[in-house]
C-alpha cells in the first residue's frame, strides 16, 4: 500500500465525496451534466491484485448492510 498517499489522487483519506479526488469512493458525473446526477462511482482502493468480483461483493454487501442498519452517511468531503 506504498500507492496509497495523499495528495496522489489515491484516495488516502477516510471519507467520501462528490467529484473529490481525493476520496477513496467519489461519485462523479459526466462532464457538462449537473452535479447532481450521479453516472460513475469510483472506488480507489482497488487495485490489479484484488478479485473484483469479490471486491465489488463486498461493497454490495457493506451498501445493504448500511441500509438494513438504517446507517446515516455522513457529509461529503
Amino acid at each position: 500500500y506504498d500507492r496509497i498517499k495523499p495528495n496522489t489522487w489515491s484516495g488516502a483519506f477516510h471519507c467520501w465525496g462528490k467529484e473529490n479526488r481525493e476520496a477513496p469512493l467519489r461519485t462523479a458525473s459526466p462532464p457538462g451534466v449537473h452535479s447532481g446526477l450521479v453516472s460513475n462511482f469510483e472506488v480507489k482502493t482497488f487495485d490489479g491484485c484484488a478479485n473484483p468480483y469479490l471486491g465489488l461483493a463486498a461493497i454490495m454487501a457493506a451498501g445493504i448492510d448500511g441500509l438494513r442498519r438504517k446507517l446515516v452517511l455522513p457529509d461529503p468531503v
